[in-house]
């Protein structure tokens, strides 16, 4: 665990632009009969646990006709997947490269769903969404290309302080935000950035420690508020 503490530092830096090189040409990649081109300057699902891990666990969510919403969607796949089994999908990315992706692998696969550049919820028009999905990027640290905006949450983690700002008027009392987030993050961070806006955050799935690490899956709800404004934690 020690060993793992100091090597996780390095390795969060050096596996970007590794990550990179290897994709400077389009890859193509198969999961569980989708057919995906992961093209260059964006998020490769195959090669780290994280997005396939989100989507076995969204595969056992009912889906069909749900009106989902997958924010920072890359390449897409879990948004194909979903399109596929007959949800109302709504893929959007702020990068211009993983837009064009998403198209592509979208008539690729014959799935039909909307695809929309935005940064977070700023180009998305006001909707009520059954379910979200976020897989969002939790680095402290400043994006300087497109591809960064998939490891970099801003240096004092300005993704998610914008995220919890805007996300209330994008759900319903029924609605689902589902987040994936790995041990590597601060967590206790981003629980309290989220409670400072009202979202509490809870997780409902671990997956098995691989590659020295877990990964988690956490929904977050939002906290009743009280006549004065103040919100209470939901009691269990």
């Amino acid at each position: 665990m020690r060993l793992r503490s100091l090597l996780s530092p390095f390795l969060n830096r050096l596996l970007p632009p590794l990550v990179r090189f290897y994709l400077r040409k389009p890859r193509r990649y198969r999961h569980d009969g989708l057919d995906m081109m992961i093209n260059p300057g964006v998020f490769h699902p195959g090669m780290y646990l994280s997005t396939r891990y989100f989507l076995e666990f969204i595969k056992e969510l009912p889906l069909a006709g749900k009106s989902c919403l997958e924010l920072g969607a890359g390449s897409g796949l879990i948004s194909s997947w979903c399109a596929r089994a007959g949800a109302d999908m709504t893929a959007s990315d702020i990068s211009s490269l993983a837009i064009d992706n998403l198209r592509e692998n979208a008539v690729r696969n014959q799935v039909d769903m909307k695809v929309l550049w935005s940064d977070q919820f700023d180009k998305i028009p006001p909707q009520q969404f059954d379910l979200i999905f976020i897989n969002p990027p939790y680095y402290p640290g400043t994006p300087t290309d497109e591809a960064g905006h998939a490891w970099y949450c801003g240096p004092e983690f300005e993704y998610f302080q914008k995220l919890f700002r805007t996300m209330s008027g994008y759900v319903h009392s029924g609605s689902r935000v589902l987040m994936v987030l790995s041990e590597d993050c601060e967590l206790d961070r981003i629980a309290a950035l989220g409670a400072e806006r009202g979202w509490q955050m809870e997780e409902i799935d671990r997956s098995k420690r691989r590659r020295w690490e877990w990964n988690y899956i956490f929904e977050f709800k939002q906290l009743p508020a009280l006549e004065n404004g103040v919100r209470m934690k939901v009691q269990r």
